[in-house]
């Protein structure tokens, strides 16, 4: 679920509680986040998640690995987050072939999913 307007973007993050290997999700977008929220529960972990690039950033270099949703590439790519690998930039439509450049402009591996 989502965090309330002007609440950490990342909440339950202790320093040392291990969680800084947690997967980083960076979406704004509701129904995205609900579905990947459901795949990390059904695979037993947790996830931090920043609306945006700026929320990210403080978690891009600790995160475990990244999952930015179409929504946020194009602020990930102007953000100039660090190179790092990891980092999968996820689209929902198969006919978007402009993901593809998408993923490149966030020099990211792109995935696609129906």
């Amino acid at each position: 679920m989502p965090a309330p307007a002007g609440a950490d973007p990342l909440p339950g993050r202790v320093p040392g509680d291990g969680a800084a290997h947690r997967p980083l999700v960076v979406t704004a977008d509701p129904e995205v986040l609900d579905d990947l929220l459901r795949l990390a529960a059904t695979a037993g972990t947790e996830v931090d998640v920043a609306r945006d690039a700026a929320a990210a950033r403080r978690h891009w270099t600790n995160a475990g690995c990244v999952v930015v949703a179409d929504d946020a590439a194009m602020g990930c790519s102007r953000a100039r987050l660090p190179r790092r690998s990891g980092v999968v930039l996820l689209g929902t439509d198969l006919d978007d072939a402009g993901v593809w450049q998408r993923a490149v402009e966030v020099r990211r591996q792109a995935m696609l999913t129906p």
